[in-house]
């Protein structure tokens, strides 16, 4: 039987790396009480439902008594040694105190210890600290890990029932759509949200527009959805005929009649950022172990029946890279500095819950943001991109 006693830290992935990569049969976290208080219910749910582990306790240790520290884990292995179980200790998080007991009991015990580096995925054995080694003696733990998996380990889960169908990549002819749908977006990129907006109020419910030229006149001076001169409107139209996503048929002289080429075509248009999200996926599906595309997180990782009940955060793309997650909000059209750090804060606030420390952030936009939030965006660890 393989026992490992982990430091246990406030960062899920050092909570679980040795038992994602071999397998162990009993773990035992060893920490301060509010560490164990917040993480230990997800921590030991994820380790028993995917990596095997039989067995996962956890000691609450005193954060100022190493002798208490020690006497507590002393107790455990002398229990383990009795059985004739392998015993490891894994330092990869968790605080220092701990870490000067594990060094004191593996010279005591001869027990190896090691530790993983999360942003390489790379397992380190101390050296000058036990005699075996975990890499030689236990077997490989390869277990399939995916978006899922991650948002779970972190006390959430995936909403799949939500995902909207229109924002699934489904041929090549629709590939090219989105990417000439994008040709337009960027050529008129301070207006689209704008043309967006407009064409939500002169459409309805079928492919074919059939209005009178006063009708949408009225819509494009129209305040509330911000004012359009019909040269912008009119030009944006052609664009969209000449890229295939639209078929017009008359412009102004009394009447404007125009389809669209799909309804899911029709779709991503009405929801003017969905094809800076589409793109953004394009962009990280080939690269990445995971690749996923407006993602709903329930917060609780329960997911219930009734309405209103849950607390859902949507991203936009998410994506996994090996172990590290990289978490990216897609923003189209012209942005305030003030709007861009909005933007920021809330995928700020969404990776720390769900991401943590190793997570990855990306603001993808169509605009410049200017200097003021592309300072605060480095400030805060956040990559822009602009496409």
């Amino acid at each position: 039987m393989v026992v490992v006693y982990n430091t246990m830290g406030k960062e899920a992935l050092n909570n679980v790396s040795t038992c994602m990569h071999y397998s162990v049969d009993r773990m035992v976290f060893v920490g301060f009480f509010n560490v164990v208080q917040a993480k230990s219910k997800e921590i030991k749910k994820f380790l028993m439902n995917h990596c095997g582990v039989k067995d996962v306790d956890f000691f609450v240790v005193p954060d100022s008594d190493l002798g208490s520290i020690l006497n507590t884990v002393r107790k455990d292995i002398d229990e383990q040694q009795m059985k004739g179980n392998q015993i490891y200790f894994d330092i990869s998080g968790g605080d220092s105190l701990v870490h000067v007991a594990f060094g004191i009991l593996s010279k005591e015990y001869d027990i190896p210890i090691h530790m993983f580096n999360v942003r390489k995925d790379e397992l380190i054995e101390v050296e000058g600290f036990g005699t075996r080694s975990i890499s030689k003696e236990v077997p490989a733990n390869n277990i399939d890990f995916d978006l899922d998996k991650y948002i779970e380990m972190r006390g959430g889960v995936i909403n799949s029932n939500m995902h909207k169908d229109y924002k699934s990549v489904s041929n090549e002819e629709f590939l090219a759509d989105i990417a000439g749908i994008g040709r337009v977006a960027n050529k008129h990129s301070d207006k689209w949200n704008i043309f967006t907006k407009k064409l939500q109020a002169i459409t309805g419910e079928g492919l074919e527009v059939n209005k009178s030229a006063r009708n949408v006149l009225s819509i494009l001076a129209n305040t509330k959805t911000g004012q359009m001169a019909p040269k912008e409107f009119n030009s944006m139209l052609n664009d969209m005929r000449q890229e295939g996503i639209m078929t017009v048929s008359q412009i102004g002289d009394g009447s404007y009649i125009f389809s669209y080429k799909n309804d899911v075509l029709k779709k991503v248009i009405m929801e003017g950022g969905s094809y800076l999200e589409l793109l953004t996926y394009l962009h990280e599906q080939p690269t990445s172990d995971d690749a996923r595309i407006g993602v709903h997180i329930d917060w609780d990782g329960e997911i219930h029946d009734k309405p209103g009940i849950d607390v859902i955060n949507e991203i936009d793309v998410l994506v996994l890279k090996g172990i590290i997650p990289t978490f990216i909000s897609c923003k189209s059209g012209k942005l305030s500095s003030g709007q861009a750090q909005e933007a920021m804060f809330e995928l700020e606030a969404v990776t720390a819950k769900f991401g943590g420390k190793f997570a990855k952030r990306v603001l993808v936009v169509s605009n410049d943001i200017g200097n003021v939030a592309m300072e605060r965006a480095r400030e805060m660890g956040i990559e822009v991109r602009k496409y």
